[in-house]
């Protein structure tokens, strides 16, 4: 009995100094927290600690091979890293004391990473379902989509008819005009008009949209269920889905991505419904249409979502082979579809092909970054940037999140940069190879809404809209926003207010949704049920792809990890469904 208490004596100490030196890692002035955060976090340490030394914790890898509790511990030390590194924001230099006290502190923190990695990962495992299938009615789609949908709505009323930014307002004016610039994807465009063709006014796509998402997580719900997983896990997460601001402003908003965040929400469930059936799940032929329509909605809202669509089927193929062939054909008839709308449909309506450019943002910054910062360049690279874009302006110009300030610029030579292109790489090359140290952090600050949890003390994150902004623009085309009820407006104005605010802040930061998806597809690997661990490659894939490509500091671009995080969730509380596989 002494020993045992020496035990947990020696544990709340190590759990103390551990959970002391993370909390001062994460706020060196803790001007984050409140007690009861304070008490969470540490809570939660302890749990992990106690976990390690109880053996509780390495339970998952006793049936692994030599080789896999390799790869387990390389797993464990690579994922805590990096989210110790996610997790320092500007702090580079933790504080203005010794290397010793800076180490010590950052070793702590690295330490209640990995405890608390390795108890959350034991955890999960352990929380799996025992049933594999259940009979549920469909009209519990509709019932889980209520909560949602009358929640979405309460932002409606507050911010009628929606909220619209300058992306929004060029959509709109051409669906006034005709005429279509493939900027922002046609598809969404026509689909604007499509809702909007029977009531003219954004309030008819945004009932739409608030319909399409909440009819998403209401099938999401309705899966799970079906699938055997507890039904208070799943009433969890469908209050969390509906009560998070995120959601609720983003329901109201027009912008494609919010769409298209759904629709990879819903490739993602069905991913699972395949998975989890063995193929049979397209032995329905609403579940054939209910495919190609949100997959062709996915490829055309987007223009990186025909490639995270084509690209999760050519894996799937590689990897599963002829056992899904329903899924190639049908994937088959989607890309065909997708052919015929961007090919002849776009050309009969003279649509003008979006900036190729567009793609530039990263090297472009690079570059930027150089000029404005004075690193190395000789006077065949300055003359030849200088034909694009001024000196004086790539300096004054520079904004390490966001490239809008240059290619927006009339000053910015896009037909030159785009007519010199491989002279333009080449030069861009020459920078990077010449200025590492500037390029690198140039990229770690553009791409910093991606990866980082904890941003830069000087960092800038688009979150929302609440209006039709410009007023001027807006007005111009007849659009205003209207108050229809003012308590209901207030009191919506103050959640989203408190949203910016630390802690709360983090529910703006994409990269903790990430996290938690690597973290919970690495737990269904462990447990053996890697083919359900396929579902995370579209939101990888997407996450890849932005990586390359990031214009901006927009929380809207990385929408879907919210949404997807919710749907790993639920898969790894599943039981594989073994007579499916033949297994």
């Amino acid at each position: 009995m002494k020993s045992k208490t020496n035990r947990y004596i020696i544990i709340f100490a190590i759990s103390l100094i551990s959970g002391v030196g993370f909390i001062s890692y994460l706020s060196p002035n803790n001007s984050i927290y409140k007690t009861g955060l304070i008490t969470i976090l540490m809570g939660m340490i302890f749990l992990s600690y106690c976990s390690i030394f109880n053996g509780f914790s390495f339970k998952p890898y006793a049936h692994l091979s030599r080789k896999g509790k390799t790869m387990a511990f390389v797993f464990n030390i690579f994922f805590s890293s990096v989210l110790f590194f996610s997790l320092q924001g500007s702090r580079l230099t933790l504080h203005n004391g010794s290397i010793i006290g800076k180490g010590l502190v950052s070793l702590a923190a690295f330490l209640s990473l990995n405890a608390v990695t390795l108890f959350l990962i034991a955890c999960i495992i352990n929380l799996k379902s025992d049933s594999v299938n259940e009979k549920v009615a469909k009209i519990k789609i509709l019932i889980y989509a209520l909560p949602p949908c009358l929640v979405f709505s309460l932002y409606f009323i507050a911010y009628y008819p929606a909220a619209m930014t300058p992306d929004s307002l060029d959509q709109w004016s051409q669906t006034i005009t005709h005429n279509f610039n493939d900027w922002h994807p046609v598809a969404h465009t026509w689909f604007i008009m499509l809702t909007t063709s029977l009531w003219n006014s954004p309030a008819a796509f945004v009932i739409t949209q608030i319909s399409i998402l909440s009819l998403i997580i209401g099938y999401m719900c309705y899966s799970f269920e079906k699938a055997g997983v507890n039904k208070l896990a799943i009433y969890v997460i469908l209050a969390f889905m509906s009560l998070i601001p995120v959601n609720g402003i983003y329901s109201i908003t027009i912008w494609k991505d919010v769409l298209y965040s759904s629709l990879l929400c819903l490739f993602t469930i069905i991913l699972f419904n395949i998975i989890n059936t063995g193929g049979e799940w397209f032995y329905n032929k609403i579940n054939i249409a209910l495919f190609v329509i949100s997959s062709l909605g996915l490829s055309l809202f987007r223009h990186n979502g025909v490639l995270v669509f084509s690209i999760t089927i050519i894996l799937f193929l590689m990897i599963f082979r002829k056992r899904l062939f329903r899924l190639y054909i049908y994937s088959g008839v989607v890309i065909v579809f997708y052919i015929i709308i961007t090919g002849p449909i776009y050309n009969h309506y003279n649509v003008t092909a979006s900036d190729p450019n567009e793609a530039l943002a990263i090297p472009t910054q690079q570059v930027a970054s150089v000029i404005a910062l004075e690193g190395e360049m000789n006077e065949k690279q300055i003359a030849f940037f200088n034909s694009i874009f001024p000196i004086d302006l790539w300096k004054s110009n520079y904004n390490p999140y966001s490239v809008d300030p240059l290619k927006f610029n009339q000053e910015f030579d896009k037909e030159f940069l785009n007519n010199n292109k491989k002279e333009f790489f080449s030069n861009w090359f020459s920078l990077v190879v010449n200025n590492p140290k500037i390029v690198i952090k140039s990229y770690l600050k553009q791409t910093s809404v991606i990866w980082q949890v904890n941003q830069f003390d000087d960092g800038v994150v688009t979150l929302f809209a609440t209006s039709i902004y410009p007023k001027e623009s807006g007005e111009q085309m007849g659009l205003s926003n209207r108050v229809i009820n003012k308590a209901v407006t207030s009191n919506i104005t103050k959640v989203l207010d408190q949203t910016w605010r630390k802690p709360t802040l983090v529910m703006w930061r994409p990269a903790i949704y990430i996290f938690l998806t690597i973290l919970l597809g690495f737990t269904l690997i462990l447990r053996g049920e890697w083919r359900k661990s396929l579902i995370t490659i579209p939101i990888f894939l997407n996450t890849a792809m932005l990586l390359v490509a990031l214009p901006a500091q927009d929380f809207r671009y990385l929408y879907a990890n919210l949404l997807v995080m919710c749907v790993v969730i639920l898969c790894s509380l599943t039981k594989e469904n073994k007579i499916a596989w033949r297994i």
